[in-house]
Parts: C-alpha cells; sequence; structure tokens
C-alpha cells in the first residue's frame, strides 16, 4: 500500500482529483440548487412541473455523464503538458488520469446517493433500487470520461481531421453504450437483483453478461487511448 502511494500514478491521480474536486463541488452545488429552488418557484409562477417528483440521485444520473464527459475533455488538453514538463511519462499519466477517473465517477455516484437520502431532498426513489444501479451509472461516467479523453487526444496529437476522427469513433462508442445501459441501466451485478423488481429490459436475463459486456467496452475504449496516448507528441509550456 505505501509503495503504491509513492508511486508516480497515484500523484498524478491525487493532483487531477484536488483540481477536479472544484469543479465538482460547483456542479453539485448548481445541481442541488436546481432541484431545490426551481420546483417551488415553477409553483409559485402558476406552472406545472413534475421535477418534484425526480429524486436527486436520478438528476445526478442523468447529467452526471455530460459533465464528466466535459470533464475528460478539458482535463487532457490542460493538464497533458503541464505532468511531462514535470518529467512525468506518458504511461504514468495514462494510468494516474485512468485511476482518477473512475475515482471521480464513483464519488460522483455515491454522492448523490448519500444527499438523496437528506430529509428535505430525498424525494422519490428507493435507497435499493439507487444503490442497485449504482455500479451501472459508475461504468457509464467513467466511460463518458474516457470518451472526452479520447475525443481532446484526437485533436491534440494532429490537428483537425484526425481529430473528427477520434470524434467519429467516440460517436460510435457512444451509441453502443446506449445499447448497452438503455432499458436496462438497472441491471448491474446478480448478487444485487433482489433488490429491486425484474427489469423490463430483454438483457435482464443476462445480468452477468450485460455487465460483463459493459466492462469489456470501457476496457476497449481504454486500449484505444493508450494506443493514441502512448507516443503522443506533447506540447510542454
Amino acid at each position: 500500500m505505501w509503495k503504491i502511494a509513492e508511486s508516480v500514478p497515484f500523484k498524478v491521480a491525487q493532483d487531477l482529483f484536488r483540481m477536479h474536486l472544484l469543479w465538482t463541488l460547483i456542479y453539485f452545488g448548481v445541481l442541488l440548487a436546481i432541484h431545490l429552488v426551481l420546483p417551488p418557484v415553477i409553483r409559485v409562477a402558476g406552472g406545472e412541473t413534475g421535477l418534484d417528483q425526480i429524486s436527486f440521485f436520478t438528476t445526478v444520473t442523468t447529467s452526471a455523464s455530460v459533465y464528466l464527459l466535459v470533464v475528460g475533455i478539458v482535463t487532457f488538453s490542460s493538464m497533458t503538458g503541464f505532468f511531462v514538463a514535470l518529467g512525468v511519462t506518458r504511461r504514468d499519466y495514462f494510468l494516474g488520469a485512468a485511476a482518477e477517473a473512475l475515482f471521480l465517477s464513483g464519488l460522483l455516484m455515491v454522492a448523490g446517493l448519500v444527499v438523496s437520502m437528506v430529509p428535505g431532498i430525498a424525494r422519490y426513489g428507493s435507497i435499493a433500487g439507487m444503490v442497485r444501479v449504482l455500479p451501472a451509472q459508475l461504468l457509464l461516467c467513467f466511460v463518458y470520461y474516457c470518451l472526452g479523453w479520447l475525443v481532446s487526444a484526437g485533436f491534440y496529437r494532429s490537428g483537425i481531421l484526425p481529430g473528427l476522427a477520434s470524434l467519429v469513433v467516440a460517436l460510435v462508442i457512444a451509441g453502443v453504450t446506449d445499447l448497452l445501459w438503455a432499458g436496462g441501466s438497472q441491471v448491474t451485478l446478480p448478487f444485487l437483483a433482489p433488490l429491486a423488481a425484474l427489469d423490463t429490459s430483454p438483457l435482464a436475463m443476462f445480468p452477468l453478461a450485460l455487465f460483463g459486456a459493459r466492462v469489456g467496452l470501457a476496457m476497449v475504449v481504454l486500449v484505444i487511448l493508450r494506443a493514441i496516448t502512448r507516443t503522443l507528441p506533447v506540447k510542454v509550456e
């Protein structure tokens, strides 16, 4: 454990997390403000809204993937040169950034779950149901972070045309992601299935295969990322 804490990838992950923590607190604060303030404001104005029937966890899960996509795009283009200038190898940066992306995704989901249990914030949705979908949503957020990283790396490496190619690849992977998560986002690990009713998706009949396909997709994205970034010319400022 001590060797891991002293490793370069671990330090890269720490530095990235410190930066992303501020962004995430702002993002979380905005979501919470919308969740608590917007429904009563609309009602006072005489409007109808269904926002007061949505749990905060649902608010987080529906927006976190987009947030992490943007984080992945911005982080690689702005931080790679900084770390390389400090002597960090591409491999160490890749390992540290991937670990931090997974941790940040998990933190978002767990924080959304915990806040959803606070009296006055909790509205609809069972805690058991939220716990059951958490692993799948965590993985979804991680994939979208990596897709943002992939798009940014493509443009960073070779300019507009190769960057557009990376964008097309990311869109294709995003389409596959939608297929694997659509209608079956609540199907995660088999031992979590008893926590809620059977999902309506046909894929729910094969929960382990579905979860394995999702993990496999995440691994494919990481392999593509590593292939693009392992010989990436880095602009050191």
